[in-house]
Parts: structure tokens; sequence; C-alpha cells
């Protein structure tokens, strides 16, 4: 009898335990949305015409989560989409149509030349020269397929914590170009190539490129 009585208490308390975890995380949620919905958008007003923006200083921002300040950029400087734009098919022929330095031509992600040419993502992190983001840079990235993903970084907002991105890439989603805000420590960022630094292979020919790729 008192087996029983002591299982059935334990039952009990394991039940409390369920319900209060699962208020708790509501409790969470909803507390987190009604901070979303709270921003007082013009009271964060900020310019972002240019290429980079400190925020660091700026004590408005600083108990703001990462994504309230994320919020904040959307609304002053929103994503966009497009496509109609050239090269929205393809995200090396995009970055290299921005900037000529960045990317060399692809021919394909083919399994002889995945050290070789920028249709892999293997031949995308060779390039990497840098763990550091610039405005101008491409941002390689793992987007969980063998060919990688690549995007040219068109604004960087340094703030209390992570510096946050503004990328501007073609074919993600597929065929189209667009805008979007990121911060550096997205686990798919893998690293960034600087036009302004050489590459691995000191600037020769991709191709001639032994040099094993790199991440940070």
């Amino acid at each position: 009898m008192k087996t029983h009585k002591f299982i059935v208490y334990i039952r009990v308390f394991f039940i409390y335990i369920l319900i209060f975890t699962s208020c708790s995380k509501e409790d969470i949620i909803v507390f987190e949305e009604t901070k979303e919905k709270d921003l007082n958008f013009e009271y964060y007003k900020i310019d972002l015409s240019k290429p980079y923006t400190d925020l660091s200083k700026d004590k408005r921002f600083k108990d703001l989560t990462k994504q309230q300040v994320l919020s904040i950029l959307k609304y002053y400087s929103p994503n966009t989409i497009s496509t109609s734009k050239q090269n929205c098919s393809n995200c090396v022929h995009h970055v290299t149509s921005i900037d000529s330095r960045l990317m060399p031509s692809d021919s394909g992600c083919d399994i002889h030349y995945k050290w070789t040419n920028t249709g892999c993502l293997k031949g995308k992190m060779k390039l990497i020269n840098s763990c550091n983001p610039t405005v101008g840079s491409a941002v390689i990235m793992d987007t969980g397929i063998p060919e990688g993903h690549v995007a040219y970084v068109e604004k960087i907002v340094y703030q209390f914590g992570d510096p946050l991105l503004k990328i501007n890439e073609g074919n993600r989603p597929s065929g189209v170009c667009r805008t979007v805000w990121l911060s550096v420590d997205d686990a798919m960022i893998k690293g960034y190539q600087n036009p302004n630094r050489s590459i691995n292979c000191s600037n020769g020919p991709f191709y001639a490129c032994a040099s094993p790729y790199s991440s940070c």
C-alpha cells in the first residue's frame, strides 16, 4: 500500500513538473512576442544609408536582443526580392556580376573539379582569405547542398553583440535575387573572400591552385 502511494506521489510530482515547464515555455514565447510588438521604431530610428553603421556606442540598443535589432534593421532597410535582375539563377554569377574579382567562373559541381572551381562548396571555400566580413566581400555558406552558396556583403552593422550583415544573393530560393539580414554567427557561414586580399594560391590561376580549402 505504501509503495502504491509512493508511486502515485511520484507520478503527480512529474505531472506538476511537466505542467510548470510547459507553462514556462509558453510564457517565454508570449513575452518575446510582446517585446517585439512593443518596439518603438521611431525611438530606434537609424540611418542605414552608409555601408557601415556602428551601434555599439548607442545606449538605446544596449539591452535589445539580436532579433529585436534585426527587426529594427529590416524596418529601416527592408529585405528586397526580385526575379527580373541578371544572374538570379546562379549565385556565383550573381556575385561576380557585382564585383568581377570575386568567385572565378564555375563549371558546375562535378566530382572531378570539386576542389578547383566555385561551382562546388569546397571550391568556394578554397577562396576564403578572411574570417572577418567587410563590405564588398563574398560570404561563403554551407547550405546543405554540394554546391554550397555565396553572397555579396552589402552592409555591416556593428552592435553590442555579433555584427549583422545585409547580403545580396542570387538563386536562394531558386531563380530569385534578394537582400536579407543575418548575423555573422549564422551556422551556415564558413568564411569570406575579401577581393582586396590575395587568395591561398597567391592570386595564381584558380584552376592551378593546389592549396587546401580553408574555413573559419
